[in-house]
């Protein structure tokens, strides 16, 4: 029972860390029931797949000093299994693999927030995940919203750092130093990217970070090569 309920932690963290429309967030072979409850207790917020919950427009609300409560059945036994748990396109360390030999099919528990993550989080995020073995494949995706101030945390003071060295190493870059330029160029738009996140504005969804770094790295060549032509105009004069 304790894989059995491991696996399903796992899917809770897809879920339970998702929002997405409700045509993206089916679950075949499966069911889960999710619901985020404050330090006190008191409901925050719900999500049940195969409902119209956990989109971008309507995020699965989570507090950091919450819990997550869950409960999931799989209609048939999935034997052999093997979870991976993706945020923003990005694989997580939440993976793991089993066998299920005890055959079961059912779930449930709950997850603190901030004890499994290293520093306060805000912001919005999608998480997408699969539980898949012999038997099925179980999987789903949706987006979840770390409500709270990002003013403070980590992630903020780290943004505004990346940005200000980004600006530094453009100035530098603007004198005819491309490899700055093209660092800058990156740090600023790893910064913004940040930023957006942790402010939960996403105008193209779970592309919005990749994009906007690549605009950062499109500044930063830029940059330099403005800052090759200047050098080239000064050393002629």
């Amino acid at each position: 029972m304790r894989r059995a309920v491991t696996a399903w932690l796992a899917a809770v963290l897809l879920l339970a860390m998702a929002a997405v429309p409700a045509a993206a967030f089916p679950l075949e072979l499966c069911q889960l029931s999710l619901t985020s409850t404050s330090a006190s207790g008191s409901t925050i917020d719900t999500a049940q797949s195969g409902a119209n919950d956990a989109t971008q427009a309507d995020p699965f609300l989570v507090d950091w000093d919450g819990t997550v409560v869950y409960s999931g059945t799989t209609t048939n036994v999935i034997k052999n299994y093997r979870y991976q748990v993706y945020v923003l396109g990005i694989p997580t360390p939440i993976a793991n693999s089993g066998t299920n030999d005890e055959e079961n099919t059912e779930g449930n528990g709950s997850v603190g927030v901030s004890s499994n993550m290293p520093f306060r989080v805000t912001g919005l995020f999608k998480v997408s995940g699969t539980y898949a073995g012999e038997g099925g494949t179980c999987a789903g995706s949706g987006w979840f919203k770390l409500t709270g101030d990002p003013v403070g945390t980590i992630p903020f003071f780290a943004a505004l750092a990346l940005i200000i060295l980004g600006i530094l190493l453009e100035i530098r870059g603007l004198r005819g130093h491309a490899f700055s330029a093209v660092g800058g160029g990156v740090l600023i738009g790893l910064g913004t990217a940040i930023l957006l996140v942790i402010y939960s504005t996403l105008p193209i969804a779970e592309y919005t970070p990749v994009v906007v770094l690549g605009l950062g790295l499109l500044l930063g060549i830029i940059v330099a090569l403005l800052g090759r032509r200047r050098r080239e105009v000064v050393v002629e004069a």
